[in-house]
């Protein structure tokens, strides 16, 4: 069957162009490296549980880290990378050239409030483009694609959120022809549970960042009991443009609260976006889910007012409130009074220069971008001399508190 498809140069030229399409833009280092470190984030303090892993060639954490890029143990010659770029560079040494019949690309997949806009750039000998959907990947209904030049667009099918996908598929008109790559679009939202849950648009005074300038700044909520890595996550206030910023690679502590500075200066660290966030404007969570940008939460409707943050009531919950601000911690004041054991107090706060934990069980130590501080406290007095001015969340087994460090 394959000789015979073969020797139809149509398809001979169908099948070049799809294995030249492969390795540019999926069978690549570029597109995989993210990939395979989110898998390894995910599957590695499974490798450091077992006890059977280092048996084998004497097999360490290092390697699996470096597998990527590294032979190991005289047992894998090539680290993945290397090999997918040797066989991508095989593959394409082998290619014979084609005549491109058409040349085409999807150039936008916009869900928009009620209807799905297809937009597709094909340029070549094409009279009409017939615009395909599915909600299943196997039943199509079709409409005409509008064109506009070499820009074909079809407005529909109307929003359906009971579909996870839809799939969809551009065909020229009288042929079997597909000059686009079918394709999905994610219909729903991510199911991660990872919330936007406080938004600051206007700051004077609430919270300093580690430069010491007050900016706009964003606060993602854990919703579940475990931590959820936030590789391949981003921020956006432009719809169109999904990606505009990629958030670091850390894991969000379970029920934890990660702060992230909107104020176009990357260059003051990780936690800095490369874009600035007006009250008029829209705030979106992205993440990549089988290679497709899937909507993990938007927030709008910000406050224009200074020092006045738009939050979740409660954290992670459906309604919003206008409040003074409570960056990296609870949004509900009560439940965060609650959680308080007043008969054992921790004191002095603010501290200066130590810290008293009254409890006997050590306690973790976080800072407002839930990142872990590599100390702990004990009981007794504890030394602030590690801890920079800034606010602090202890955690317990007695549960969590709140500590302000003033030098």
């Amino acid at each position: 069957m394959y000789t015979r498809l073969m020797e139809n140069v149509a398809y001979r030229d169908l099948f070049s162009k799809h294995v030249e399409v492969l390795c540019d833009h999926y069978f690549h280092p570029d597109t995989l490296a993210a990939q395979i470190e989110h898998w390894q984030d995910l599957i590695a303090p499974h490798i450091e549980a077992d006890p059977y892993y280092p048996i084998d060639f004497g097999y360490d954490m290092p390697d699996f880290y470096n597998a990527p890029t590294e032979s190991c143990c005289n047992h894998v010659p090539f680290g993945i990378l290397t090999y997918v770029e040797a066989r991508r560079a095989s593959a394409l040494e082998q290619l014979e050239s084609y005549e491109q019949v058409t040349d085409a690309q999807w150039i936008t997949q916009r869900i928009d409030t009620n209807v799905v806009s297809l937009r597709a750039q094909i340029e070549g000998p094409v009279n009409s483009v017939q615009a395909n959907y599915s909600w299943d990947g196997v039943v199509y209904s079709s409409g005409t694609m509008t064109a506009a030049g070499n820009n074909f667009a079809y407005e529909g099918p109307l929003f359906n959120t009971s579909q996870d996908k839809l799939h969809y598929r551009a065909i020229l008109n009288g042929t079997s022809a597909f000059p686009c790559t079918p394709d999905f679009h994610w219909m729903t939202r991510s199911e991660m549970g990872v919330r936007i849950n406080e938004v600051c648009a206007s700051t004077q005074s609430i919270l300093a960042d580690n430069a010491g300038e007050y900016n706009d700044w964003v606060e993602l909520y854990n919703t579940t009991s475990s931590s959820i890595s936030l590789a391949n996550c981003f921020l956006t206030d432009d719809p169109t443009n999904w990606n505009r910023w990629q958030l670091p690679d850390t894991l969000l502590p379970a029920n934890g609260f990660l702060v992230l500075w909107l104020d176009d200066d990357m260059e003051q660290g990780r936690h800095h976006a490369n874009f600035k966030l007006s009250a008029s404007e829209e705030l979106l969570m992205y993440r990549i889910e089988e290679g497709k940008p899937r909507i993990v939460d938007r927030a709008g409707q910000f406050s224009p007012v200074s020092d006045q943050t738009w939050a979740l009531q409660p954290d992670g919950g459906s309604e919003t409130l206008y409040s003074s601000g409570t960056p990296g911690f609870t949004n509900t004041s009560s439940a965060l009074f609650e959680s308080l054991d007043y008969t054992r107090v921790i004191y002095p706060c603010p501290a200066s220069t130590y810290v008293f934990w009254p409890f006997t069980s050590d306690a973790e130590v976080f800072d407002l971008h839930a990142n872990r501080i590599p100390i702990k406290l004990t009981y007794g007095y504890n030394s602030c001399d590690k801890l920079s001015s800034g606010l602090y969340t202890l955690i317990g087994p007695e549960g969590a508190y709140r500590l302000l460090v003033l030098h």
